[in-house]
């Protein structure tokens, strides 16, 4: 049972009163005083520094990889973006800088779904990243080392892959500190397949689980997971590799209305003039702008296709 077991905490500290409690009766038939008093200091040492090391763990800061954080510099920047093109997007339908201020709570939708993409991007990223890390980690099991010095040298390996910030060295640093207070690989595997909400990981953790627990050849079974979850990958990015000439047509369709009505009101205003000037003419570019936001939705989605 792990020191970090409630009953298992609970079972070191009674031990240590009721020794505490029975004084010196009997203990010179057993143990010296001060041995007594070192075996105590030892348990309580050992119950003492699992509580911390768990209660670091819970203040460290988890990465939720559902949900995307900005910082004050990409706030500043896609602020930036989004007031930009409230103003362009207020001049093609509008000519009004008044209409595109007061459209800048929209921005509240740009930046929620600016956060859907970006932590799917660090979600695609983070998969790529655990595809290296496993077939390191099954190298390293083939090489005789046990789990925590797979995963010491697998976190060496991804550091020079991907640099010292990357999201799966993280991630491997947190399930060495807890294999090192008895949590199991699998389970600190899994926490991060919760959190990621990756079906491969997710995949992974259960077959380390299910590996260890029932026996049979650990290490054939790991490296054939590993290479089936890099085959799906591989697949997947055959995939967008595809459908990125679709992304990139889409985005140039895109853009040609937005053009189109550019170069009208610059070569022939006066064309556009009653557009701007009359209540029918405002309500056929909302209608207008309503068509090419729903366009651009459609077009979006058409071309999306989650990895994982």
């Amino acid at each position: 049972t792990s020191l970090l077991d409630r009953k298992s905490i609970a079972k070191c500290w009674k031990i240590t009163g009721s020794r505490l409690s029975a004084g010196g009766i009997g203990i010179w038939k057993f143990k010296s005083k001060i041995k007594l008093l070192i075996e105590l200091f030892t348990i309580n040492l050992v119950v003492w520094r699992c509580l911390i090391m768990k209660m670091g763990l819970k203040k460290r800061e988890m990465i939720n990889y559902r949900n995307y954080e900005f910082t004050w510099k990409e706030y500043v920047k896609y602020g930036g973006i989004g007031i930009g093109a409230l103003f362009f997007l207020g001049y093609i339908f509008y000519e009004s800088k008044v209409i595109s201020i007061c459209a800048i709570p929209s921005l509240y939708f740009y930046f929620k779904y600016l956060k859907k993409q970006l932590a799917k991007k660090r979600r695609e990223e983070l998969l790529l990243e655990f595809r290296e890390m496993c077939m390191s980690f099954a190298a390293q099991l083939s090489a005789g080392y046990s789990f925590e010095n797979a995963l010491k040298e697998a976190l060496k390996e991804m550091k020079k892959m991907y640099g010292e910030d990357c999201d799966i060295g993280k991630e491997l640093h947190f399930m060495i500190e807890k294999l090192r207070i008895n949590i199991t690989i699998e389970n600190a595997m899994m926490d991060l397949a919760v959190r990621s909400e990756l079906e491969d990981i997710r995949l992974f953790a259960e077959v380390l689980g299910i590996a260890k627990t029932g026996g049979g050849d650990l290490i054939a079974i790991v490296k054939s997971t590993a290479m089936g979850i890099s085959e799906k990958i591989d697949t997947d990015r055959e995939i967008q590799l595809i459908l990125s000439e679709k992304k990139f047509e889409q985005g140039i369709m895109n853009l040609i209305p937005l053009i189109m009505i550019l170069y009208i009101k610059i070569t022939s205003p006066d064309l556009m003039e009653i557009m701007y000037d009359s209540l029918i003419g405002r309500v056929i570019m909302t209608g207008c702008l309503l068509v090419y936001g729903i366009a651009f939705y459609v077009g979006r989605k058409m071309v999306e296709i989650e990895m994982g």
